[in-house]
């Protein structure tokens, strides 16, 4: 495994982990880049705020509310608000740790590695809820 905090100016580096090599970017913040890093960074800090509170907005009111509760396409919106949530809750993090650690010399490419591992599951779910919202809508369209 490979876990160094040293400062190293290669832009991609190689990490060896039990058998398997992988490449992950090293210095996201170049110099010329290192103000739009920085505004990546705000963003994703506003979106990390807005995705938790908006989402939980939500599924609370259609919680609550037994109008929103009998229709099925509410339901499914309950749904996709409860992953997106937890991309909010999960991903959002990881990806900021991603750009902080660079800035403060931190890096750890073990918890990149498992960062990147845990990403695909609530972002997989999100495009899975997606699909089926899109499908739902369609056959309420095609037969109302």
């Amino acid at each position: 495994m490979m876990n160094y905090s040293q400062k190293n100016h290669r832009l991609l580096v190689a990490c060896n982990n039990s058998k398997t090599s992988h490449v992950i970017l090293n210095n996201f913040f170049l110099k010329t880049y290192e103000h739009n890093g920085i505004a990546l960074l705000v963003v994703n800090c506003i979106l990390f705020f807005l995705s938790i509170s908006l989402n939980a907005i939500s599924v609370i009111t259609i919680r609550k509310l037994s109008q929103l509760r009998i229709k099925v396409c509410y339901f499914v919106i309950a749904l996709q608000s409860v992953v997106d949530f937890t991309v909010g809750i999960v991903n959002v993090p990881f990806f900021i740790y991603y750009l902080v650690s660079p800035l403060l010399n931190t890096t750890n490419y073990t918890f990149v590695m498992f960062a990147l591992g845990i990403a695909f599951l609530p972002c997989g779910f999100s495009v899975i809820t997606h699909s089926a919202m899109t499908t739902e809508r369609y056959v309420g369209v095609l037969h109302p």
